[in-house]
């Protein structure tokens, strides 16, 4: 059995606007991507405008403020914190018997305390486009009813205003 899902952005376009080199395995990306949509993203969007955006790009029909916001700042948003989950993903392999690091002949892997410096140094780097996304939100709400509309299961999450400065991590020692 299959699972689908819908991702907001495509692996190989993801790459392309990254610092994710070409070789990572793209069933890694595209999970990194889903997560990163369902845990950062749909609270900023709030859960009906996450669920319009992902029909629209289900169905090939994005487009007005829609296709603005999803260009020029979702995704935008978007890249850094799919660079920030997989950073310390790709040191670890889950295996039958163990979780250990892997190893490669040509690279190094980073120790937990350097993965956490560049993830750091990306979320740095990701948190304007957070603002830019929230602020552009709350300036064109009226033309993005989801976005206003409410919630109507516990499930659902509002649209989180907080333009805050880092993701809720504490230090690696």
């Amino acid at each position: 059995m299959a699972i689908q899902y819908e991702l907001l952005i495509g692996v190989d376009a993801l790459k392309e606007l990254s610092f994710i080199d070409t070789n990572v395995d793209a069933h890694l990306v595209a999970i990194a991507i889903l997560r990163t949509q369902d845990n950062e993203i749909e609270p900023v969007l709030g859960t009906p405008l996450f669920k319009k955006l992902l029909a629209d790009v289900a169905a090939q029909n994005v487009s007005g403020y829609y296709e603005t916001l999803l260009n020029d700042y979702v995704v935008k948003y978007l890249v850094p914190l799919v660079e920030i989950a997989l950073a310390p993903h790709l040191n670890w392999e889950i295996r039958n018997k163990a979780v250990g690091t892997s190893s490669d002949a040509t690279i190094t892997a980073g120790d937990q305390r350097s993965v956490y410096g560049i993830t750091e140094t990306i979320n740095k780097e990701a948190q304007p486009y957070k603002r830019r996304l929230v602020g552009w939100l709350c300036d064109n709400a009226d033309n993005l009813p989801e976005y206003t509309e409410g919630t109507t299961d516990k499930e659902e999450i509002a649209p989180d205003h907080d333009t805050g400065s880092s993701l809720d991590w504490g230090f690696i020692g």
